[in-house]
């Protein structure tokens, strides 16, 4: 660096013409001279603040060095606890052994259905994933049963992203079919020459569009269903969401519409046992189920003074909702046979009314049961939304008015959120 400057000093041009006489030369010897002074203390400058600044760099460089291995160590850490945990969630028994047959049997079926541009060549690769798994497990080798867990999940994809495109396209075939047939018969086409599935391309030289179009969606469907199923077993990656939004997109439609039924009439209709009681006690029952059967409002006007019947009136008026309409298909026979006389609106004696309010409560809490089982992360989501939200305090008067027993946090001038439990 010291001997760059020197060289640039050295090599600058001349600020003015020669001297021509003695005067001028001594003022121009002074002004070297000076330039050299000058020259040699921006040298020494420089070289100060070489020596100043180098270990600062040397330090900042090693904690840029350090920061990078502790990030690394730490995500190998959490790969191999990811591992782990995938691996632990996999369970060998008599049943998973007859699931890992069926969805051998179902991926092989939908390799054939997806072609021969990769599609069946994936669903192969997705079944000796799944043996790779079973020799990771069987061994102890997390890391191995990680990798073809990982393989499995990307073959799949593959394989399914064949099939629906084509499903795809075939809709789009089948709804221009009206307006243009050419060009819908091109649409087709093309799709088959893509997939380039021997079976598809039968059914469809065969049978013609429609037909095709039916097995490609059934073929979708299906895929869909292998998907569900390698969930279940522990199969695909265990990635679920930790928000409840990401757990919701996750499961299947149908499970979610009825898992939010249960939710919402399970502690609705266990707050319902005691007023029914009470409204029995007190004679009322009578007329309360008559004017409800007669029109819900007219009840509430009846009632109007009885706030816990109001709250009654409202959760029966929840069985006659569009919400219940949606997921109250979604419910099992056995759940809608005992929850039938809640339904209807007409006159309803105490007994049979609370037997039905009774056993559908615990009617929906073993089939709840039974889903959480079935779909793990349907229990994250119950109880990502069951969670109350946790206060913040800034003040001794809202910690006063905090009961016993509660926790609470509290955010310090960094905005640093510690929390704390009330005694």
């Amino acid at each position: 660096m010291a001997d760059e400057v020197l060289a640039q000093t050295v090599n600058r041009p001349l600020s003015s013409p020669l001297p021509t006489t003695p005067r001028e030369s001594l003022k121009a010897l002074q002004g070297a001279a000076e330039q050299e002074t000058a020259a040699i203390k921006e040298v020494g400058a420089a070289e100060a603040r070489k020596v100043k600044e180098e270990p600062m760099i040397k330090a900042k460089l090693a904690e840029a060095q350090s920061g990078y291995v502790k990030e690394q160590q730490t995500k190998q850490q959490q790969d191999v606890a990811d591992a782990e945990q995938s691996m632990a969630n996999f369970k060998v028994s008599a049943d998973s052994i007859g699931g890992f047959a069926t969805l051998g049997s179902l991926i092989g079926a939908l390799g054939m259905l997806a072609g021969k541009t990769g599609g069946k060549q994936s669903a192969l690769g997705a079944i000796q994933s799944m043996t790779g798994m079973m020799q990771g497990y069987s061994k102890g080798r997390a890391d191995e049963f990680k990798r073809s867990q990982i393989e499995f999940d990307k073959q799949f994809k593959i394989m399914q992203s064949k099939i629906e495109k084509a499903d795809k396209q075939f809709q789009q075939a089948l709804a221009l079919m009206p307006y243009n047939t050419v060009e819908a018969q091109k649409v087709a086409d093309s799709a088959i020459a893509e997939l380039n599935s021997d079976v598809v391309t039968a059914k469809y030289k065969q049978q013609g569009l429609v037909p095709t179009k039916e097995l490609l969606g059934q073929a979708f469907k299906a895929s869909e269903d292998a998907a569900n199923r390698a969930n279940q077993l522990a199969i695909a990656q265990m990635r679920t969401p930790k928000d409840a939004a990401g757990i919701r997109k996750q499961l299947p439609k149908e499970v979610v519409q009825a898992n939010d039924l249960r939710t919402t009439l399970i502690p609705k209709l266990k707050e319902a046992l005691p007023i029914i009681d009470r409204l029995q006690k007190e004679g009322k029952w009578e007329e309360f189920t008559v004017s409800l059967g007669l029109e819900p409002r007219l009840a509430e006007l009846n009632f109007k003074d009885d706030p816990e019947a109001i709250k009654l009136i409202r959760t029966v008026s929840l069985f006659r909702s569009k919400e219940f309409e949606t997921g109250g298909k979604n419910l099992t026979k056995m759940e809608n046979k005992i929850l039938a006389p809640l339904y209807t609106a007409d006159f309803r004696a105490y007994e049979g009314y609370r037997s039905a309010v009774a056993d559908g409560i615990l009617e929906m809490e073993k089939s709840q049961r039974g889903y959480e089982n079935a779909y793990p992360a349907l229990k994250l989501l119950n109880e990502a939304e069951s969670e109350k939200p946790v206060p913040v305090i800034s003040s001794k008067q809202q910690y006063d008015a905090l009961p016993s027993d509660t926790e609470y946090y509290e955010i310090d001038e960094q905005g640093n959120r510690t929390k704390f439990r009330k005694p």
